[in-house]
């Protein structure tokens, strides 16, 4: 397969972060927590904010669902990956269907042969263009009841047709595109997990890309923070240093309580995985927070900076790009809110029917660490507020 020289790029760039363990650190309970703030300080020295989407994709998305694979197939790649040797894409978005997963029409079959047999098409995935071997998520017809099923497909099985990569506003450093999937046969060691266990290996790995997705954008937010307040000390407008005028003060200091919330939520999130305990509730709301943080601070550098922050080689119009596009990867902020929602009102379905969560201090309402709620004990309104 003939690589472009941006995909040669990426390539590279995955064995040396492979070579440097970042994707075994991101990987493991033990070592989230440093893989995760390793990730902030890579984007905090990098010039290319964009490229992240792709390394999330292949380290918060793929190798969560290949962990779970239990196939010899599966540990391979799995091998591959962590060692940046393989791209990796993991293929659910579909046209019209966006992130309604029950719309999926990617159809899994079984042939006369007794073969399974993949058909349909799947439409902005990132790393498409330049992975080796895609997750493709799909509606298993091998029985009636329309489950999901997840399989290992390569860019180069007879069937598979890549796209050429879509043109997106931001992260340009993540290819993106579409693939076909036209009779592509699918060996039985390729499915992963069991069989129509496709929708709970995607819940599985959304809470990992959520909670790996603020990293990157944190690291950013910090660098162009730091950016602004060194310029403020330099730049002069009407015979007075900037940083005298409150207008640019507030622009400043705003950004920062974006960053803090932003930096609060994902530590909170990141904590929970830490202890064995993820939330999905706390990833989305991580996510989100971190995606809307960045877009206020690249957009306040910009007006900060003023005609130079419009410059190109300055990248704050780029890093705004990238953070718009953040805000609709991996969902959107409407599809976190229902994630939340559902999370508030399970937590209060327990504690309505004195039901333990099922893991001490995971309730999002309260906090971690909070004092169950008893007759003895009742619940503060500072509980709720500050959790």
């Amino acid at each position: 397969m003939t690589r472009s020289a941006r995909d040669t790029a990426l390539h590279e760039r995955f064995l040396a972060l492979g070579r440097d363990g970042l994707f075994q650190a991101l990987s493991d309970t033990s070592s989230i927590e440093d893989g995760c703030r390793r990730l902030a300080r890579l984007a905090h020295a990098s010039e290319d904010l964009g490229v992240f989407l792709s390394i999330i994709a292949a380290a918060g998305l793929a190798v969560p669902i290949l962990r779970r694979g239990a196939s010899a197939h599966a540990e391979q790649l799995l091998e591959d990956a962590l060692a940046g040797r393989a791209v990796l894409a993991v293929a659910i978005t579909e046209r019209g269907a966006g992130s309604d997963v029950a719309a999926i029409r990617t159809t899994l079959t079984r042939a006369a042969d007794g073969s399974l047999r993949l058909d349909g098409s799947k439409w902005h995935i990132t790393n498409a263009p330049a992975c080796d071997a895609m997750i493709v998520f799909a509606v298993d017809a091998t029985t009636d009841d329309r489950w999901l099923t997840a399989v290992v497909v390569y860019a180069d099985d007879p069937g598979v047709r890549v796209g050429p990569e879509l043109s997106l506003i931001g992260c340009k450093g993540s290819p993106t595109g579409e693939i076909w999937f036209d009779d592509v046969r699918v060996p039985e060691g390729r499915v992963l997990g069991r069989a129509r266990e496709g929708r709970a290996l995607l819940d599985l790995a959304f809470v990992r890309e959520r909670i790996l997705a603020p990293w990157p954008l944190i690291g950013k937010m910090e660098r162009v923070i730091e950016d602004c307040l060194d310029h403020v000390e330099e730049r002069e407008q009407f015979g007075r240093p900037i940083h005298e005028f409150q207008y640019v003060q507030d622009k400043i200091v705003s950004s920062f309580e974006e960053l803090v919330y932003a930096r609060h939520l994902a530590e909170r999130a990141l904590g929970a995985v830490a202890r064995g305990a993820p939330q999905a509730g706390l990833a989305s709301l991580a996510k989100a927070a971190a995606a809307d943080a960045a877009v206020v601070t690249f957009r306040f550098a910009i007006e900060v900076f003023g005609a130079h922050g419009v410059q190109a080689e300055r990248r704050y119009g780029d890093y705004l790009q990238d953070a718009l596009c953040a805000q609709i990867a991996g969902g959107t902020r409407e599809t976190h809110k229902k994630v939340v929602f559902g999370e508030l009102r399970l937590e209060r379905a327990r504690a309505r029917h004195r039901i333990a969560p099922r893991r001490a201090g995971s309730t999002l309402l309260r906090g971690e660490g909070a004092p169950a709620r008893t007759e003895d004990a009742p619940a503060r309104t500072e509980d709720t507020i500050h959790g």
